[in-house]
């Protein structure tokens, strides 16, 4: 009986880590796909431009495999976004839009 005790309480130790850690996880991806983003949109070059939209298109999938692997939380609103830019127009800045 106590050995379950003791796998019961580490679980919820280990639960509430992923619950802290899971949005800051988010909150780098987002400031690595911003920083990305501003760095193509102030290039001249469309070479690097079209290099750091294949990494802001990886950094995407990288963070939708982690919001995929996330625990579900109840009663917790959907908090997914997506970062877009404009590579044609280097003045463009990120545009946060909210994911469906």
């Amino acid at each position: 009986m106590s050995e379950f005790v003791t796998s019961e309480r580490h679980f919820a130790g280990d639960s509430l880590i992923l619950t802290e850690l899971s949005p800051r996880i988010n909150n780098e991806f987002a400031s690595a796909i911003s920083t990305v983003s501003l760095a193509a949109a102030r290039s001249g070059n469309g070479e690097v431009k079209a290099a750091l939209a294949v990494v802001i298109d990886r950094l995407h999938n990288y963070a939708s495999v982690h919001r995929a692997l996330e625990m579900p939380a109840h009663n917790k609103r959907p908090t997914h976004r997506r970062i877009s830019a404009n590579y044609a127009n280097p003045s463009a800045d990120a545009n946060w839009v909210t994911r469906a």
